[in-house]
Protein backbone atom coordinates (compact mmCIF):
# COMPACT_ATOMS: atom_id res chain seq x y z
CA UNK A 1 0.00 0.00 0.00
CA UNK A 2 1.39 3.67 -0.88
CA UNK A 3 1.37 6.02 2.07
CA UNK A 4 0.54 9.44 1.52
CA UNK A 5 3.37 12.18 1.52
CA UNK A 6 2.97 14.90 4.17
CA UNK A 7 3.93 17.93 1.94
CA UNK A 8 3.78 21.12 3.69
CA UNK A 9 1.45 22.93 1.31
CA UNK A 10 3.38 26.57 2.65
CA UNK A 11 6.80 26.78 0.61
CA UNK A 12 8.18 29.47 2.16
CA UNK A 13 7.03 31.37 5.66
CA UNK A 14 8.61 34.59 6.28
CA UNK A 15 7.81 35.65 10.01
CA UNK A 16 6.21 39.34 11.15
CA UNK A 17 8.28 42.09 9.71
CA UNK A 18 7.78 45.56 10.95
CA UNK A 19 4.13 44.87 12.49
CA UNK A 20 3.20 42.90 9.18
CA UNK A 21 2.70 39.15 8.59
CA UNK A 22 3.64 36.15 8.87
CA UNK A 23 3.77 36.33 4.59
CA UNK A 24 3.42 32.67 3.28
CA UNK A 25 4.07 31.92 0.20
CA UNK A 26 2.14 28.44 -0.79
CA UNK A 27 3.63 25.91 -3.57
CA UNK A 28 0.55 26.34 -6.17
CA UNK A 29 1.80 30.23 -6.00
CA UNK A 30 5.23 28.95 -6.95
CA UNK A 31 3.55 27.00 -9.99
CA UNK A 32 1.83 29.90 -11.06
CA UNK A 33 4.36 31.73 -11.68
CA UNK A 34 6.83 29.43 -13.44
CA UNK A 35 3.61 28.92 -15.76
CA UNK A 36 2.77 32.14 -16.36
CA UNK A 37 7.18 33.08 -16.56
CA UNK A 38 7.30 29.79 -19.14
CA UNK A 39 3.94 30.81 -21.55
CA UNK A 40 5.19 34.34 -21.40
CA UNK A 41 9.00 33.65 -22.37
CA UNK A 42 7.50 31.08 -25.36
CA UNK A 43 5.26 33.68 -26.42
CA UNK A 44 7.86 36.26 -26.81
CA UNK A 45 10.27 33.74 -28.28
CA UNK A 46 7.26 32.72 -31.05
CA UNK A 47 6.97 36.48 -31.60
CA UNK A 48 10.42 37.58 -32.39
CA UNK A 49 9.90 34.41 -35.57
CA UNK A 50 9.31 36.34 -39.09
CA UNK A 51 6.30 36.22 -40.35
CA UNK A 52 4.75 36.87 -36.63
CA UNK A 53 1.73 39.46 -36.59
CA UNK A 54 2.08 39.78 -32.29
CA UNK A 55 4.75 41.92 -31.32
CA UNK A 56 6.19 41.70 -27.89
CA UNK A 57 3.86 44.54 -26.22
CA UNK A 58 1.21 42.50 -27.46
CA UNK A 59 2.87 39.54 -25.50
CA UNK A 60 3.18 41.47 -22.04
CA UNK A 61 -0.58 42.67 -22.44
CA UNK A 62 -2.33 39.08 -22.78
CA UNK A 63 -0.08 37.29 -19.89
CA UNK A 64 -1.05 40.49 -17.66
CA UNK A 65 -4.91 40.08 -18.56
CA UNK A 66 -4.53 36.37 -18.42
CA UNK A 67 -3.55 36.24 -15.11
CA UNK A 68 -5.55 38.95 -13.80
CA UNK A 69 -8.32 35.90 -15.15
CA UNK A 70 -6.71 33.36 -13.35
CA UNK A 71 -6.64 35.40 -9.94
CA UNK A 72 -9.67 36.87 -10.10
CA UNK A 73 -10.89 33.38 -11.58
CA UNK A 74 -9.41 31.27 -8.71
CA UNK A 75 -10.85 33.64 -5.83
CA UNK A 76 -14.77 33.54 -7.46
CA UNK A 77 -14.47 29.51 -7.86
CA UNK A 78 -12.94 29.69 -4.26
CA UNK A 79 -15.57 31.62 -2.77
CA UNK A 80 -18.53 30.00 -4.43
CA UNK A 81 -17.61 26.37 -3.84
CA UNK A 82 -16.84 27.40 -0.01
CA UNK A 83 -19.75 29.65 1.03
CA UNK A 84 -22.42 27.74 2.56
CA UNK A 85 -25.21 30.28 2.15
Amino acid sequence: MLTYPHIDPIAISIGPLFGVGPLRVHWYGIMYLIGFGAAWWLARYRARRPGSTWTALDIDDIIFYCAIGVIVGAARVGASSTDAT
